[in-house]
């Protein structure tokens, strides 16, 4: 129905009802002798002060009409202008001035803010701005590819806006943004405190990467990418599967108090200072640690972490100390093939099936002190250890060992029998 039309129909309605109103009054009221008027003027207030109220409730409908198209329209306007205020700044990020792109930036995550449906559109050109290389133009409109300034103050403008953006770390909404910053060259990233999923597939971090506190959704990946400063993920919480296959960490890689709720994947991953993974946490099931081809140039340290379903180190090269003390693990613990070039520490740790190091290279000594164990299997050992520390542990199965080690300390309670192979 057009407003004219509603119009019409309202006024008929109202002289419906009044002269209804008037015919009823003028019926239904009794006659006084020597007032004969009476009646007719009764029922002509009556009319008129039912068509004043009608009329009133009709004109605030009518105004309220008339402001909802007002806002309707007002809206539409103003999504156009922004449309247009998009389009604007998605062209003026090909310019070759930084100053003209950083403003492009700005209009783009205010417009991002006002309107948080553009959100991931917006992040998603962010990285676009962050992955490809910068370009020089020639007044023939010919672009050759220039070396990527390092200290980019548009990639640190673009960076900003995304962590800006982005919703903190304990926000319970359904909208998960994705920042996409595979094969792209980053020099600081600082997303501390916030939520994403973030996929940086082969990327090359060349400044510090700071993720301290933020929680990692699923499916993010940094998968054969470099670190070549510091990595801080420190208090993360990674949910479902987090890949860092094949990455190299060349500084701090810190991993200490984060949680993960399924499966951390650093296959074949590298690392060549120490690799710090102290107190990790579950999100809820048993997580399964795959370390298999991991090669640390220092110390692996795993201490105070549960509760894992199984830690695999099939293969890995930890060139120090291998420190599981006082980790929570339902399954066994995989050291097939692995080198260890000093100690493999278990003390304190409670494990639940069987510690395996066939094919494995221990150069010190293997620590079981304190701990709770099922069975512990080193007989099929390319080198090493030198000694097995037993001392206070409690073990249901047997522990078996190479001729040759030393054995130190009695086992507070062991159902099985020692063996040498």
């Amino acid at each position: 129905m057009t407003a004219g039309l509603a119009v019409a129909v309202a006024i008929i309605a109202t002289i419906v009802v009044a002269v209804a109103v008037g015919i009823f009054v003028f019926v239904t009221t009794p006659e006084v002798a020597g007032r004969a008027a009476s009646r007719s003027s009764q029922a002509v207030q009556a009319a008129s002060v039912c068509a004043a109220v009608i009329g009133g409730a009709i004109t605030l409908w009518l105004s309220n009409i008339r402001r909802d198209h007002d806002r309707s329209q007002l809206a539409m306007e103003r999504r156009r202008l922004d449309d247009q205020r998009f389009g604007q700044a998605v062209s003026m990020l090909k310019e070759e001035g930084d100053a003209a792109r950083i403003g492009a930036i700005e209009m783009l995550r205010d417009l991002a803010t006002l309107e948080p449906d553009r959100t991931q559109a917006v992040l998603d050109i962010l990285g676009a701005v962050i992955r490809i290389p910068a370009v020089v133009r020639t007044r023939t409109r010919v672009a050759r590819p220039r070396a990527r300034n390092r200290d980019d103050i548009v990639q640190e403008a673009a960076l900003r806006a995304m962590r800006r953006l982005l919703p903190p770390a304990d926000d319970a909404g359904d909208t998960v943004y994705t920042v996409d910053l595979s094969g792209a060259d980053v020099e600081d990233l600082d997303f501390r405190g916030v939520r994403l999923r973030i996929r940086a597939n082969g990327t090359r971090f060349h400044g510090a990467v700071t993720l301290v506190g933020a929680t990692i959704e699923s499916d993010s990946s940094f998968s054969d990418a470099t670190f070549y400063k510091a990595a801080w993920f420190d208090e993360a919480r990674f949910v479902d599967r987090s890949w860092f296959a094949r990455t190299a960490f060349e500084g701090v890689a810190s991993f200490n108090g984060t949680t993960w709720g399924r499966e951390l994947r650093f296959d074949d991953a590298r690392c060549h200072g120490d690799l710090k993974m102290a107190g990790m946490r579950n999100l809820g099931q048993p997580v399964v640690a795959q370390l298999s081809g991991l090669n640390v140039g220092g110390d692996l340290v795993m201490k105070d972490s549960r509760v894992f379903g199984a830690i695999t180190l099939g293969g890995a090269s930890i060139a120090g100390v291998v420190d599981l003390s006082s980790v929570q693990v339902v399954g066994g613990v995989q050291l097939a093939g692995a080198t260890c070039g000093k100690d493999v520490v278990l003390d304190h740790a409670e494990i639940g099936a069987t510690v395996k190091a066939s094919g494995a290279s221990v150069g010190g000594t293997v620590s079981l002190c304190d701990a709770v164990l099922s069975a512990v299997s080193l007989t099929d050992t390319r080198s090493g250890p030198s000694m097995v520390d037993r001392s206070r542990a409690r073990m249901t199965g047997r522990l078996h060992m190479r001729p040759g080690v030393s054995l130190k300390g009695e086992l507070a309670q062991d159902s099985g029998e020692r063996v040498r192979g």
